[in-house]
């Protein structure tokens, strides 16, 4: 005899199968199958329950808001992609970051004046953004639609520990070295000065910085905002301003105002696939004590964004790319175009920047590499179809966004929105009217006839008098 138990609940149910018996083998399959049922049931409600809770907590499908943390590029304003539907209520975003740049010392020509540069440094921004609706203190229209982020972060240059990563990575994948082995591992040496002429920066050892200040400001233009049904398109203008609370010197700003003009859609493909987009146009100032070699007067960018939510996990997708930084008519040394090659393209070529990211919630980190299509100086080995300035190489960073309020009005309409998506917030309160209109209609005209059947019944029958007069009466019934 064999036992073959199961467990439904917490009762044991034990059957004996006799060698060679077919009824009780029967019985035994037949027990075996219902287990069977009982457990595929229980795991399909388990994993119910956990997809339930999962989207309860799903990350937000905001973009990264990453930006091109060079040495030069960031003294100068930059306008990072962010989410054209603007925020529900006031939000901090706090974020860490490290980026590794790296170039050879360059020295470059124009006419009689030359300038030495070289980029090498790992800078680690500490930064804090807070961003404020502005239907906080108004309850206009244009309140509505209005909100402004004020931005301040803290800057470290020293040599870091990236160094030797990179150049293992390099090795691992047979690439280019950028002749990082001949040069020092983790130190710092960023300059940018004129030959037997003024200096802008020079820094050879470690240093700590107070960025700029930055203002940003967002104006949705069309489409649903915060508390209101989804649109499927949303469209907003940006304005940005850098206050010049940094020192150059020191690596914190440019040392002017620098001020920039946008346009961000956000575009709901599906349910859990969102897309955003920025293009935008910058003004920028010159860099102090008269240098010869400044900053393009213009400069422009253009950043994707691809959100995907998985439950309570978000995968991004971004690519930025950035107009070329300085003005044009510099050359280099015939001897060192290929040397020196990483540093022309961070100066003088566009930069694009590759990022991906992976977002649990609150938390979100994110990994940038520089990648940009084109073609490579005469004597730079490697592809033809695209070259990699190095400023900055890599980028690693954590960043930490928090609303600071929630608003059960928002969540109702969101919840409402996912069930009828085509009605509007306008059309949900006409619908509520209509129907609260309804209901009293309905409770009015329940009364009257409840007091009309009450008369009728309290009256004597006409056609026989031995009628009851009371309602509950079989014979009053009948008649």
């Amino acid at each position: 005899m064999h036992e073959v138990t199961r467990g439904v609940s917490t009762s044991r149910v034990v059957l004996l199968v006799a060698p060679g018996d077919p009824d009780s083998l029967v019985v035994a399959s037949s027990a075996v199958r219902q287990s069977a049922r009982v457990a595929i049931r229980a795991l399909i409600a388990l994993i119910t329950v956990a997809c339930a809770g999962a989207a309860a907590a799903a990350s937000s499908d905001a973009p990264l808001g990453v930006v091109t943390p060079g040495p030069l590029r960031a003294l100068f304003l930059d306008m990072p992609l962010a989410d054209a539907r603007g925020p529900a209520h006031t939000t901090v975003d706090l974020r860490w970051s490290v980026a590794n740049s790296w170039s050879l010392p360059t020295m470059l020509s124009r006419g009689e004046t030359a300038v030495d540069v070289q980029l090498d440094a790992q800078t680690e921004t500490l930064q804090l953004a807070v961003t404020i609706p502005w239907r906080r203190f108004s309850t206009s229209r244009l309140a509505e639609r209005l909100s402004t982020t004020l931005e301040a972060r803290a800057l470290g240059f020293w040599g870091g520990w990236s160094d030797g990563a990179i150049e293992a990575w390099h090795g691992l994948v047979d690439t280019t070295n950028f002749d990082r082995d001949r040069w020092p591992r983790n130190r710092v040496s960023v300059r940018l000065a004129e030959v037997a002429g003024p200096r802008v920066i020079d820094a050879r050892s470690p240093r700590f910085a107070l960025g700029d200040v930055v203002l940003r400001s967002a104006l949705r233009i069309a489409g649903a905002g915060p508390g209101e049904a989804p649109s499927r398109w949303t469209l907003a203008g940006r304005v940005d301003v850098k206050l010049p609370t940094g020192s150059a010197g020191r690596l914190g700003g440019s040392g002017g105002v620098d001020a920039g003009v946008g346009s961000a859609a956000t575009f709901l493909a599906t349910r859990w696939l969102t897309a955003h987009a920025l293009a935008s146009v910058r003004a920028v100032s010159d860099l102090p004590r008269e240098i010869a070699l400044q900053p393009r007067r213009l400069q422009g960018g253009l950043e994707l964004s691809l959100v995907a939510r998985l439950g309570a996990i978000a995968v991004l997708l971004e690519d930025r790319i950035s107009s070329p930084l300085l003005e044009d008519g510099w050359r280099l040394p015939g001897s060192e175009d290929a040397a020196a090659a990483a540093g022309w393209y961070a100066l003088f070529r566009p930069h694009n920047q590759v990022s991906v990211g992976l977002r649990w919630r609150e938390l979100t980190a994110f990994f940038s590499e520089d990648f940009t299509p084109g073609s490579r100086l005469a004597g730079d080995d490697g592809a033809a179809w695209f070259y990699e300035s190095n400023a900055p190489d890599v980028v690693f960073g954590i960043a930490w966004t928090r609303s600071l309020k929630r608003s059960r009005r928002i969540h109702a309409h969101r919840r409402h929105a996912v069930a009828r998506p085509g009605h509007s917030s306008e059309h949900r309160r006409i619908i509520d009217a209509c129907r609260s209109a309804r209901d009293a209609c309905a409770r009015v005209a329940k009364s009257r006839t409840l007091s009309s059947w009450r008369r009728r019944a309290s009256e004597p029958s006409r056609s026989s008098p031995q009628s009851f007069s009371s309602p509950r009466s079989p014979r009053a019934r009948r008649i």
